[in-house]
């Protein structure tokens, strides 16, 4: 196959002949220069290329999960939602610099035709607003109820199945994080 002929890559072999012995490259290619051979996972320009897409989203998880571990989170609630969403402050904030570039633009000029698009675009997202100020209400109250809950950090049994630390908080036992 083509494959074996390529530097790096062994050629394969079948079940009927005498097995070959296994070349970082084919000794017929020993005339050339060595080619280096480099781990995939220290490849900057592999890791770094859409090829390796997945495998930077997936290190964006796995970091962000073994942080959050490593300071007392186990459970979190993601709320999605939009990177144009604005909370009424920033809208109005970014509504007023919008007009202002539309009114000190000069007439008739591209630059002026790209701040009103840039005007519109902002005023189709207002109704956004009302929404965001929403999440954010559901996540402090979300917040406030994981502090004041019994299966808060302060009474978690480290290392107990959530079951277990119910029954020993409703015994009244104290655990070893300090709460009852």
């Amino acid at each position: 196959s083509d494959l074996g002929k390529l530097p790096g890559v062994a050629e394969a072999t079948s079940t009927t002949e005498e097995p070959k012995p296994m070349y970082h490259r084919d000794p017929s290619d020993w005339d050339r220069p060595a080619v280096p051979v480099t781990k995939a996972y220290k490849n900057e320009a592999f890791l770094s290329s859409s090829h390796a897409r997945h495998l930077r989203i997936l290190c964006e998880y796995e970091e962000t999960m073994q942080r959050l571990r490593a300071n007392g989170i186990r459970a979190t609630i993601m709320f999605f939602g939009s990177a144009r969403s604005k909370d009424r402050a920033q809208y109005d904030d970014a509504l007023a610099k919008s007009r202002k570039a539309v009114a000190e633009a000069p007439d008739g000029s591209s630059e002026q035709a790209l701040a009103r698009g840039t005007l519109e675009r902002l005023q189709k997202s207002e109704w956004m607003c009302e929404y965001m100020e929403k999440i954010r209400q559901l996540a402090q109250r979300v917040t406030e109820w994981s502090i004041k809950t019994k299966y808060s950090l302060a009474n978690q049994v480290s290392g107990v199945s959530r079951a277990t630390t119910a029954r020993l908080i409703e015994e009244g036992r104290k655990s070893p994080a300090g709460g009852r």
